[in-house]
């Protein structure tokens, strides 16, 4: 387990953050450092961008798909989803030619409905060492198609907990967010 924004605090210490930080407060500059990959669950955008704008305010694309590092390696069973693969690609591939991100960050979180509709978790494994292994041996799956499309990329995969708790007055996250990281 690992402090997430202590996690990010790393991620935004790579080489050229400074330069690039201080170019795009200028707003010269459209270069990014990295992609973020994202489930569609409502119950984290919160989280996510109070932590993710401090440290790469104007630094990252954003892309949100069901299950996220679920998403682009659907290629079983009976509902897969190639096309999601394909949608993928293409906008990391854009990211890269439009913001010249260095990395994509993928942020799966635990209690995925996506991941009980493929049929590889069920809400019996919420919590579960077993819940956490399926998400990382997805997000294995996926850094090695990112490695075979994009080897210059870094990847790194987060796993968030279950529903942080809010402060019902401004919806924001209380609190240290422990993660599971891939890396």
């Amino acid at each position: 387990m690992a402090d997430f924004d202590k996690y990010l605090e790393s991620l935004s210490a790579s080489p050229g953050r400074l330069e690039l930080f201080n170019a795009a407060q200028d707003a010269q500059t459209t270069d990014k450092t990295l992609l973020l990959l994202t489930c569609i669950d409502l119950r984290y955008p919160d989280v996510i961008h109070s932590r993710m704008e401090p440290k790469f305010h104007k630094l990252y694309d954003h892309v949100c798909l069901a299950g996220a590092g679920l998403a682009p390696v659907v290629d079983f069973g009976p509902d897969r989803k190639p096309h999601w693969q394909q949608t993928f690609l293409e906008h990391v591939s854009i990211s890269v030619a439009l913001h010249s991100i260095t990395k994509v960050v993928v942020m799966d979180h635990r209690d995925c409905g996506a991941y009980r509709k493929f049929g590889l978790l069920t809400s019996a494994d919420n919590g579960t060492s077993k819940e956490r292994n399926v998400h990382f041996q997805q997000m294995k799956r996926l850094r090695k198609l990112l490695e075979r499309e994009f080897p210059q990329l870094g990847f790194h995969g987060i796993l968030l907990p279950v529903e942080p708790e809010h402060d019902k007055a401004t919806g924001r996250s209380t609190g240290k967010l422990k993660i599971d990281t891939l890396d």
